[in-house]
Formats: C-alpha cells, sequence, structure tokens
C-alpha cells in the first residue's frame, strides 16, 4: 500500500514539474519587445537544460530562448507569449515559459512524459500515438531538441531493454537503439552534453550499471558502474552538471547511500549519507541549487520526514 500511494504521488510531481512550470515550442527565433533581462553565452557542452537552469535561477525571468547552434539562452523578464516571438527556419530555437505559480498563464504547447496524452492550456486530454511496447516501471527524459526518450521498463514478467522516442511535431514514437542492459524502475537524466544517464534499477538482481544515450547517434554506451546496485532511488541534476543518486533498494532493505555521477570522467564517487534510509521518495531541485528529498519507505513504514542536500 505504502508503494502504490508514493507511486501516485510520484507520477503526479512528474507531471507538476513538466506541466506547470516548463513549456516549450520549437523553431521559434526571438524577435519581439520583451524586456531582456540577460543574455547567457553557455559552454560549448550545455544544452537546453542549462538555459533552463538560468532562467529558473535569474530574479524575475519569465521566458527563456535557447539557440541550439550556438548554445546561447536569452533570459526575459515577461511572459512572452509564442505569437510574438517570430518564426525562422535557418535557426533552431526553443522557448521557454517558466511559471513560477500555478496561475501564471503560458501560451504554448505543453508535453507530459507520464502518460502519453497531451494537455493543452484549456487543460483538456487528447490522445495521442500509442508507444510502440507496451511498458510500466520505465523511464522518461526530455532531449534538447524538445523528443522523449522512453527506456526500459517491464512487459509482463519480464524487464526490457527497449527505448523509443516521441515526437511533439507528430505525435509519432520511433525505435530507438536498445539498451546494453535490460531494466525497470531505474531513472534517465539528461546531461548539460544533451546525452541521457540511466542508472541503476532492477534486472533481475538489483543493477549497479549505468550506461549512456546518445541522441546524435542514437547508440548506447556503457559509462562507469555505481558503487552500490540499487532500483527505486532517485536521480537529481546539479548545477554543476554532476548527476546525485540517492537511496532506493537492493533487494532488501531501503538504502541511505547516495553517491555522485562525474560527467567528465564517466566516473561515481561517494558522497555523505542520508540520515533516513529510504527507497520511493522524491528529490527535488531547489532555487538555491540544495536538493530536498522528501517521503518515501523505510523500514517497512512510509516516511514523512524531509531533508536536505
Amino acid at each position: 500500500m505504502c508503494f502504490l500511494f508514493i507511486f501516485i504521488l510520484l507520477i503526479h510531481s512528474i507531471d507538476a514539474i513538466i506541466l506547470t512550470q516548463i513549456h516549450r515550442s520549437s523553431l521559434y527565433q526571438a524577435n519581439s519587445s520583451c524586456t531582456l533581462l540577460e543574455n547567457v553565452t553557455l559552454p560549448r557542452n550545455a544544452s537546453i537544460q542549462t538555459c533552463i537552469w538560468k532562467c529558473v535561477h535569474q530574479d524575475n525571468c519569465k521566458t527563456a530562448v535557447y539557440y541550439h547552434d550556438n548554445q546561447t539562452c536569452l533570459l526575459f523578464g515577461e511572459n512572452c507569449q509564442v505569437g510574438i516571438i517570430t518564426s525562422s527556419k535557418n535557426t533552431r530555437v526553443s522557448v521557454i515559459c517558466y511559471r513560477t505559480t500555478q496561475d501564471t498563464y503560458c501560451q504554448a504547447p505543453v508535453t507530459t512524459t507520464a502518460f502519453a496524452t497531451t494537455m493543452s492550456p484549456e487543460q483538456n486530454w487528447t490522445r495521442t500515438g500509442n508507444m510502440s511496447v507496451a511498458r510500466y516501471v520505465h523511464a522518461a527524459a526530455i532531449l534538447s531538441d524538445g523528443k522523449i526518450l522512453v527506456t526500459g521498463g517491464r512487459n509482463g514478467n519480464s524487464y526490457l531493454n527497449s527505448a523509443e522516442l516521441y515526437d511533439p511535431s507528430t505525435g509519432n514514437w520511433t525505435i530507438t537503439a536498445n539498451m546494453n542492459v535490460a531494466r525497470g524502475y531505474h531513472t534517465a537524466s539528461t546531461l548539460s552534453n544533451g546525452k541521457v544517464l540511466v542508472t541503476g534499477g532492477d534486472g533481475g538482481p538489483s543493477l549497479n550499471s549505468a550506461e549512456l544515450y546518445d541522441p546524435s547517434t542514437g547508440n548506447w554506451t556503457i559509462t562507469g558502474n555505481m558503487n552500490v546496485a540499487r532500483q527505486h532511488h532517485t536521480a537529481s541534476i546539479l548545477s554543476d552538471g554532476k548527476i546525485l543518486v540517492t537511496g532506493g533498494r537492493d533487494g532488501g532493505p531501503s538504502l541511505n547511500s547516495a553517491e555522485l555521477y562525474d560527467p567528465s570522467t564517466g566516473n561515481w564517487t561517494i558522497t555523505a549519507n542520508m540520515n533516513v534510509a529510504r527507497q520511493h521518495h522524491t528529490a527535488s531541485i531547489l532555487s538555491d541549487g540544495k536538493i530536498l528529498v522528501t517521503g518515501g519507505q523505510g523500514s517497512g513504514s512510509c516516511l514523512n520526514s524531509a531533508e536536505l542536500y
């Protein structure tokens, strides 16, 4: 019962992050009368997530425009609607509308990774294309081009290594290369270089393996193993680009261990343990860069505790 309750909460938290905070549309060029707060040139290995991060941590930023080709990020102090951003066929740009409150309106299409449906600003649900493979306990990540990568999961009694891509512009799914390891209950995180890091999960035994998906090639490569095999854990992208993995379980009691992945080296390092061992919890990045971990399942009971990293 505890697992089911927390799983439902986790699905809703994913919806809330994507549906109420970050809105994205493709192929727009910033040419408007909106108030420009800052013009940021990002590092060469940066991605759209870095631009989103800049907006979240810039006071009064309500709209960001990310130029994919030269890693430029424009931050605006107004809700710049898509209608006043002029289109361009020669420049690949994404417009991000950042909503700090539920009642802030952003006129842009919305995509959720939780279900294969879309939600319009009028809050209506419409059907979209079915995935190629039925799956559950899978993971989804937003790529820098706006597509959604769905990985692994289960179909009946078998874990899957298959992966597929959803294109919001067409509503269609296409198969991409299989992961090296079949897994469910894992995590998938989009790195600042645009690659996707998949960690751990359950593949029969709990897994400590990790692998990288490169959208430019459509291929997977093995990267460094975690120090601890784990499933039902969380992964958070820190402001320095590293990935913090926390808790979960390794076929037994909940874990309190945490570790960091460095994309520049492909290696993992142990960091301080959490105060409370937990699985099925959540981990959220705060505006000051700290990570808030909440709830989960401890030693057979649901938790109401929270802690900061």
